[in-house]
């Protein structure tokens, strides 16, 4: 029985234990752009066979660097061959210790990471002070977000919007991409905002919020939008797997999105999400992770963390496998990794 301990998730991948969840978390380049994927997992040959099946992967290794980071006393020629085998059929990298750094307090000004890539809570430690002007855009987008959610009028919900050229630009392309293919000229805001529809414009605003954008000198901006992303498709896609709605997918997925504006604007999650007009069960399981979608939200902040016993836990409780929440994570991962390379390239 070959053993090797790596230090990524703490505890011992072993080929012969049951097969327990597997964990990709997003590790950022020098450059703080969400551009890789590191593993925790109980049974390394298991995880990797299990995610590089999967439909997606293909997409996500083309985007992304997904890794497996060594501990300090173990070289690759300590990994048992199988291991190897399963490493390089994945097309996932084995990352030395100079090419991890982990850090949890927030980032000081002018800091450069000393190696390839960054791990760890910085991300989610209070945001330093932004510019005017990104406030300025963030005060606007959360205002519509505000409108939407109370369903006002849609010439006051255009109001907002022209305030704001770089967020109109934005819903045009939206309207015009192929989701939604605009098959005539469009004249008016209130044109486009019919088109899209009001549950894709609620999910869009708020995606908004979280994105990069030019003048907002937020490091920690990149990472975020692609964590909520995540959050919030894993959430939705784990509401259909326990056989929800429609309208209860759509409230896993705007309670993934509501659960990390905390993190985006160093405020107290209550009071950010009282001004909002949202159905109770969205609020209780914000505010104390009440019902299915606060089990729900605990399993993705138990992911979050890196806690793969408490993920075990959690996706128990609530009736999923190993097998569903690999399916739907890697599923949320590629869509996130989609909408972050499409932000990447507008704000550049």
């Amino acid at each position: 029985m070959a053993l090797v301990q790596f230090s990524a998730a703490q505890t011992r991948y072993d080929v012969d234990m049951t097969p327990h969840c597997v964990l990709w978390q997003w590790a950022v380049n020098a450059r703080l752009q969400p551009a890789g994927l590191r593993l925790l997992c109980n049974d390394l040959p298991h995880a990797l066979q299990a995610s590089s099946a999967h439909l997606r992967w293909d997409a996500l290794r083309a985007s992304l660097t997904p890794g497996v980071d060594l501990p300090v006393d173990t070289t690759p020629a300590e990994i048992a061959p199988d291991t190897v085998q399963a490493l390089h059929d994945a097309g996932v990298a084995l990352w030395p210790p100079a090419a991890l750094h982990r850090l949890d307090t927030a980032l000081p000004a002018g800091w450069v990471c000393p190696a390839p890539w960054l791990v760890g809570r910085w991300f989610l430690q209070p945001p330093g002070s932004a510019t005017p002007a990104a406030q300025g855009l963030r005060a606007i987008t959360l205002r519509l977000v505000q409108l939407v959610a109370a369903d006002a009028e849609t010439r006051d919900i255009e109001a907002v919007l022209r305030q704001d050229p770089t967020l109109a630009y934005q819903l045009l392309r939206l309207v015009n991409s192929a989701g939604f293919g605009a098959n005539q000229p469009i004249t008016s805001f209130a044109q486009a905002l019919l088109m899209l529809g009001r549950k894709n414009l609620a999910r869009w605003l708020n995606l908004m919020l979280f994105a990069p954008r030019a003048g907002n000198s937020d490091p920690r901006a990149a990472l975020l939008m692609a964590q909520v992303c995540t959050r919030a498709r894993t959430l939705e896609l784990l509401a259909q797997a326990l056989g929800r709605d429609h309208a209860d997918q759509d409230a896993a997925f705007m309670t993934g999105l509501l659960s990390m504006l905390d993190a985006l604007l160093g405020q107290p999650l209550p009071a950010l999400i009282a001004p909002l007009p949202l159905d109770t069960t969205i609020k209780a399981a914000l505010i104390d992770q009440q019902g299915t979608l606060g089990a729900l939200l605990r399993l993705a902040q138990a992911a979050q963390d890196g806690a793969l016993d408490a993920l075990d836990a959690s996706l128990s409780q609530v009736g999923l496998s190993a097998d569903i929440w690999l399916t739907c994570h890697l599923e949320a991962l590629a869509w996130a990794a989609a909408l972050a390379r499409d932000a990447g390239a507008t704000s550049s």
